[in-house]
């Protein structure tokens, strides 16, 4: 029996930044895998076995000649797509029949400015051209992967999986199938509990090969609906422990996503995009002629920590985020009256508010839910019409703009403008709602169409009149609600999600086009909408909705995994029943992100004020550290955020290096030594506090920052300069 071993070649190799792409072939199927790893580490890359030949367990098999050649580590096809009809694997349609039919045909590398765009090109036998583009920019540390789809023929295709991405070759720094030494890394989020790190062996998840290589094993994960982190955040990163390597990807979509880790032979590949038709109800019905491009993949490899793999994919939001209306270059902070009103604002408080608040320095003042209630005794059921209430703004809305601004504030106003409530007029426009197999999404409320030119038309008047008549600067889209699986109105439930999930991002690109001087604030019951592309869309999200409770460090702290710090708005909740040190133990947290005060600021006591307006001062003190900068998690580690115990610590480096901004929490039972901080390499000294000691002081020695324990539930916040 002669021995049969596929030619796997590289076909083409970049380096680009400290990453390096490489594109490997197998040419007798001219199949194309693409594979990452770090440029610091292609000395350690090594030649993967051919095949499994030799293992015991196979031997029978082998002898009884049913197979001759069974392979090791074969480059997984950089672009996955599966179409009707054709076959697949019982649980995923990740290697389908349509997979396996695409031919590489060409590659091609366009410049054009600092962009370096590589496309690779493959061809269906049935007549469907697919595009994979791999873009780089010049001077960062990811890239932006996605895949376009054209049917050539003069017949309908069905597409029902196209990849954001393909990953293969996981790792590729060893030989065989790697036993305990690679790592699953991803974030758990749920409604006031958003980033859970869970790191887990591959082992764990079942993801060991079979003894014969057939088959997929799948890890699969993701998020149906329309809030994107109901469940998950659309991340996934993989750890080479020994070689100190991650992988990592984030899917840029707010809709239906989903990412697959699988396995069938010695490596681990990844894959992410769209839900599809198994996992997400969707499917593409393709004319000739027609086209689809998946939504983008951030994809970065590194040598180095799980605190580097995600800042390096959150930093892929910073160009966009630059684009934003100007002040936001100031981390300008802000109130917030929500836990204030608790949904009842009214002029009088709002000037008050505003009178007291400008001590403060804040620059903001929003008014969140129930300014629209029809009845003064109503919360804010009734959204829809967005009409004022004429009992608390007797004067209208433009008034109370008017008094807020004479204080020397800019007005912010709170909208949830995708769905419509039972009390609203508006929600007797049902010809204008989405429904699902004939009937209307009714979860608590009704949803607007956003593929429907009348809605566009209707929220431009309701919502952007709104705002550009009463003189508002600052916008906070809520979205409380999912519309589920999927909605009427296309050939598939998740094709009809998706097409709705367009039209919402291009009116908040309408409502930036009409307004560019807006600050926009992504909400969604909290943070379960901080996907990549809404956060490209948007200046700031919501952290969470836990405002007062005392896991906030840790949920804020979370969210340096998970977006751009400097849009992280982070509440600090002011209640007159506050001591100090809760006070200090809250402000100390908006440190991780944008400081967002709420609660009656106007009712405390004059120390009580100091403490605030302390805090404020020191925030925008070190407010440069936390729009530019590194972060790096460090703790006693903590199970239970509800009951927290130990301390935790997130040490943040200023882009050139030369600060430090250290914010720590103990929580119950930290212990009564020292937190010992580290401290990146050189001599650090400390140039500014705010903090809850009352008798013994910081320092910093051995390279590490030593913080005295004094209690439980303490904040502290230390900004450190090189001596």
């Amino acid at each position: 029996m002669a021995d049969f071993t596929l030619a796997i070649k590289t076909l083409s190799k970049f380096t680009l930044g400290d990453m390096i792409a490489e594109y490997q072939i197998i040419n007798e199927w001219k199949r194309v895998g693409l594979r990452l790893y770090p440029k610091s580490k292609a000395k350690a890359v090594v030649k993967q076995r051919a095949h499994i030949n030799d293992m015991p367990e196979i031997q029978s098999i082998i002898r009884a000649n049913f197979l001759s050649y069974i392979p090791a580590n074969l480059p997984e096809c950089l672009v996955q797509i599966a179409c009707a009809g054709e076959g697949h694997q019982a649980e995923t349609l990740r290697g389908a029949d349509s997979t396996g039919a695409l031919k590489f045909t060409s590659q091609a590398v366009e410049k054009k400015g600092n962009a370096t765009t590589i496309k690779t090109f493959l061809q269906h036998e049935n007549g469907l051209s697919v595009v994979h583009h791999l873009v780089y920019i010049k001077g960062e540390k990811y890239f932006r992967s996605f895949s376009s789809v054209t049917n050539g023929t003069q017949e309908t295709k069905r597409v029902e999986l196209l990849s954001s991405f393909s990953l293969t070759g996981i790792s590729p720094f060893v030989k065989d199938d790697q036993p305990g030494r690679l790592n699953v890394h991803r974030l758990r989020s749920s409604w006031s509990a958003e980033g859970r790190h869970l790191d887990q062996p591959v082992e764990e998840l079942n993801l060991e090969r079979s003894w014969l290589n057939f088959f997929y094993r799948i890890e699969r994960f993701g998020q149906v609906g329309s809030r994107a982190l109901e469940a998950w955040y659309p991340f996934v990163g993989v750890e080479d422990k020994k070689e100190n390597v991650f992988w990592g990807a984030h899917i840029a979509w707010s809709g239906s996503w989903q990412m697959e880790i699988s396995r069938k032979d010695d490596a681990i590949n990844l894959m992410g995009g769209l839900a599809d038709r198994d996992f997400g109800h969707w499917f593409k019905d393709l004319s000739p002629k027609q086209s689809l491009t998946s939504p983008e993949a951030i994809l970065t490899v590194c040598e180095g920590s799980f605190d580097d793999v995600t800042q390096r994919l959150t930093s892929a939001a910073i160009g966009a985020v630059e684009k934003q209306p100007k002040i936001e270059r100031e981390m300008p902070m802000l109130f917030n009256e929500w836990c204030t009103t608790w949904g009842k604002p009214t002029h009088d408080r709002l000037a008050q508010l505003a009178h007291t608040l400008k001590e403060t320095g804040v620059k903001f003042l929003v008014i969140d839910a129930g300014w629209f209630a029809k009845k003064a005794t109503d919360n804010w059921g009734d959204n829809g019409d967005w009409i004022p209430n004429s009992e608390r703004f007797p004067q209208g809305l433009r008034a109370t703009c008017q008094a807020i601004a004479a204080e020397g504030l800019i007005p912010g106003i709170w909208f949830e403008f995708e769905n419509v409530s039972a009390g609203a007029d508006a929600y007797g426009k049902v010809e204008h709602m989405l429904s699902r197999d004939g009937h209307l999404l009714m979860p608590g409320k009704r949803f607007w169409d956003f593929r429907d030119p009348w809605v566009i038309d209707y929220l431009s008047e309701r919502v952007i009149g709104l705002l550009r008549d009463c003189g508002f600067g600052y916008m906070k889209i809520d979205y409380n609600g999912s519309v589920g699986i999927g909605v009427d109105g296309a050939e598939s439930l998740g094709e009809g999600l998706r097409q709705h999930i367009q039209g919402v991002h291009e009116f908040i690109r309408k409502v930036r086009r009409e307004l560019p001087h807006l600050v926009i604030e992504n909400c969604a019951s909290g943070g379960t909408r901080l996907d990549p592309l809404m956060m490209e869309l948007c200046a700031q999200g919501s952290f969470s909705d836990a405002h007062e409770s005392i896991e906030i460090p840790i949920i804020a702290a979370n969210m340096h995994w998970m977006i751009q710090p400097r849009q992280s708005q982070v509440w600090a909740v002011l209640q007159k029943g506050d001591s100090l040190h809760r006070l200090t133990y809250s402000l100390a947290a908006t440190c991780l992100g944008r400081l967002c005060l709420s609660g009656d600021y106007d009712l405390l006591s004059a120390e009580q004020k100091d403490v605030v307006i302390a805090g404020c001062a020191f925030y925008k003190k070190v407010s440069p550290i936390i729009r530019d900068g590194w972060s790096q998690r460090q703790g006693s580690g903590v199970t239970s955020w509800r009951h927290p115990r130990g301390w935790q610590a997130v040490v943040r480096t200023s882009t050139n290096g030369k600060k430090l901004l250290v914010v720590a929490h103990t929580f119950g039972k930290p212990g009564k030594k020292p937190l010992q901080i580290a401290l990146p390499k050189g001599k650090w000294k400390i140039k500014g506090a705010y903090d809850s000691l009352t008798k013994s002081k910081p320092t910093v020695k051995a390279g590490k920052l030593l913080i005295p324990v004094e209690g439980e539930f303490r904040g502290f916040v230390y900004e450190l300069g090189r001596e």
